[in-house]
């Protein structure tokens, strides 16, 4: 399995609706759909295609899942957006977001779901996660996973509420409001955390997505870990309160693990489960930007795939490239411009994407523009 710097494909199939005629249903704009080949510049085909039909009252409500309707003049159109099932060749797409000392990744599966992992943003560039979905078309998210109530995780949640309809909320089902409340008493609740509790209190009921609500996520897969909240065998700190978060494609498996410190790693490893989904990571987010409480040689000494680290920091005022050496040791590299990269950072990387493939190859792109 190699990843490489290559430049990625030109071109993937899939469907979208070419029929200009009045459609009674979305079946017949299925049936009417054509292949194509599209997208160079993202990487990724555009999974949503936007046709405007003049519909009639009966004929809107048969569509509504996947309309929005909007008024010109006297004629009632609309936006039919169809979503494929499948896209034949298509990869797992990774997007590491340079948000300094934060977090924030963009994971697109080979269907077109869409999961963001954290919210962060960038003070320096004005960067915010909604306004930069927005730009590039995505005004829907499957999931929004966050791996940490610390304020550099969620900071962005006003302006991704704005541009992006979230439709699950995943965390660490043991913090609730007034959990949260008690964690933030001594050091403060910043903006973006409170936002958060007040959609867990208003919106979302968190956890795991319920039944009703299992999305297809096609070849991909997301499974998380956490420690439970409380005096008495749990943790009474946001960072070992971390939801650890596994991304697997194929041959591929990225974890997150939030702001995780060493006891919340030990705890975590207790658990067979945890330790069987270690084992085959390739690229392994190191936990709290890189500082040397969140490295955890146990984990890591089970990690016997990792390709290369990934550092999301700023500089070096947190201490976050102090571990650096201590990663490289764990990372079998990536060819990248003739050199071997062991470790990654949005400090000297940028933004990066990773096109991963079932099959196990896959390309790498750093100083990306987000």
């Amino acid at each position: 399995m190699n990843l490489t710097n290559t430049p990625p494909f030109e071109s993937a199939k899939f469907l979208f609706c070419s029929n200009n005629s009045r459609c009674d249903c979305l079946a017949q704009l299925y049936q009417a759909a054509t292949n194509i080949c599209l997208d160079v510049e993202s990487g990724i085909p555009q999974i949503l295609r936007e046709k405007s039909l003049p519909l009639n009252h009966s004929e809107r409500q048969r569509f509504s899942p996947g309309i929005q309707i909007e008024s010109r003049s006297s004629q009632i159109s609309c936006t039919v957006r169809i979503r494929i099932a499948h896209i034949v060749g298509n990869p797992m797409l990774l997007e590491i977001f340079d948000v300094e000392h934060g977090a924030c990744a963009l994971v697109t599966t080979s269907n077109g779901r869409r999961a963001l992992i954290d919210c962060g943003h960038n003070a320096t560039t004005g960067w915010y996660p909604g306004t930069a979905l927005a730009n590039k078309g995505v005004d829907f998210l499957d999931r929004l996973f966050i791996t940490n109530f610390d304020e550099d995780h969620v900071s962005g949640i006003r302006d991704l509420q704005t541009h992006v309809y979230i439709q699950t909320l995943v965390r660490n089902p043991t913090v609730g409001v007034s959990e949260l409340y008690a964690l933030k008493s001594q050091n403060g609740m910043g903006p973006g955390v409170r936002t958060m509790a007040q959609n867990i209190q208003r919106v979302f009921i968190g956890g795991p997505p319920t039944l009703l609500d299992e999305a297809d996520f096609g070849d991909t897969v997301f499974r998380t870990y956490y420690n439970s909240y409380g005096p008495y065998g749990g943790f009474l700190d946001s960072n070992n309160l971390s939801m650890v978060v596994f991304v697997s494609c194929g041959g591929h498996k990225i974890v997150f693990p939030g702001d995780m410190e060493k006891a919340g790693w030990q705890a975590l490893l207790s658990n067979p489960a945890f330790r069987r989904d270690l084992s085959d990571v390739t690229l392994f987010v190191a936990s709290h930007h890189g500082r040397e409480n969140g490295l955890s040689h146990p984990a890591l000494s089970l990690c016997q795939s990792i390709q290369a680290v990934i550092i999301s920091d700023q500089h070096l005022g947190y201490q976050s490239q102090e571990t650096v050496a201590e990663y490289r040791k764990y990372a079998r590299g990536i060819e990248y411009d003739g050199k071997l990269r062991r470790v990654l950072t949005t400090r000297s990387d940028a933004s990066m994407r990773f096109e991963l493939s079932k099959g196990g190859g896959g390309h790498v792109r750093l100083n990306m523009v987000a």
